[in-house]
């Protein structure tokens, strides 16, 4: 007599390979969820870095002062043009001759790894000390510290990037390893 059996997998051989590839999905999924945090502060950074060279090219271009005001409680920021001299570098509720407000990411805020409350070192003279990074109709850095930061975080993380913008405009990303800050 000849045995015959059907090809397949047994139920406890299905029950091994799913049990595998669902410690395999947790694991890859907590990775993921470990990497979102860092994503989100690096795009922030790269969106304010990318504001401040569209703002020193605006400048430029045109003739007139640019300048970003930060507004670290909400978390927000814009360009602003600004062509008549001694014009306010702010307007009212973020009002006036603008672009679009640039909202920083859920989990992200302004803040050094510190925990100073200096988060944005740049303060356009004259401006009474608000946070914002200005350029002038040559593409200079108008700020009462150079080169100035501006740091951002995520909120529970401990990752942080900072914008560092030079005098004569140079814009770059660094990143925060724990004990120094590297480009």
């Amino acid at each position: 007599m000849s045995k015959h059996t059907q090809p397949g997998y047994t139920l406890v051989e299905m029950t091994v390979v799913l049990s595998i590839a669902g410690l395999v999905m947790a694991w890859v999924l907590g990775s993921v969820n470990r990497v979102i945090p860092s994503w989100n502060v690096e795009r922030a950074a790269q969106d304010i870095a990318a504001s401040m060279r569209a703002a020193r090219s605006k400048a430029m271009v045109e003739g007139v002062d640019a300048t970003i005001p930060f507004d670290v409680a909400g978390r927000r920021y814009q360009v602003i043009t600004r062509s008549a001299p001694g014009a306010s570098y702010f307007e009212t509720d973020f009002g006036g001759n603008l672009y679009a407000v640039n909202q920083l990411p859920d989990t992200v805020v302004f803040k050094q790894p510190s925990g100073n409350n200096n988060s944005v070192t740049c303060s356009p003279p004259a401006s009474g000390g608000d946070k914002a990074v200005s350029f002038n109709a040559a593409g200079v850095l108008l700020s009462s510290s150079t080169p100035c930061y501006v740091y951002v975080a995520n909120r529970s993380e401990g990752v942080y990037r900072r914008v560092r913008v030079t005098i004569v405009g140079t814009v770059a990303i660094q990143k925060w390893t724990g004990s120094r800050w590297e480009s």
